[in-house]
């Protein structure tokens, strides 16, 4: 992407990777993942990481984040603040 802005900037990092062909553009992979690791973060650490399909709803998301054993005995008792990244 650089190369029409930055040619010789680009043509040299190029160099410096090894690559080998430099004027085709890459090709896009078709066979993305369906399912996504999701990490669960309580008062900034990292409590568990769980697998959720991609067109998941935020509401369905806590759902299976409240209904997870390791999660809920950092939440019992106690009320959620959700922020999310999306």
């Amino acid at each position: 992407l650089m190369i029409p802005f930055t040619p010789h900037l680009a043509y040299e990092t190029l160099e410096l990777v090894n690559c080998e062909n430099v004027d085709v553009w890459p090709k896009i992979k078709k066979d993305l993942k369906e399912e996504i690791s999701f990490a669960v973060q309580i008062n900034g650490k990292t409590r568990e990481i769980i697998k959720i399909n991609k067109g998941i709803t935020e509401k369905e998301v806590n759902k299976i984040i409240e209904k997870n054993l390791k999660v809920q005995k950092y939440i019992q008792n106690k009320q959620m603040v959700l922020k999310s990244m999306w």
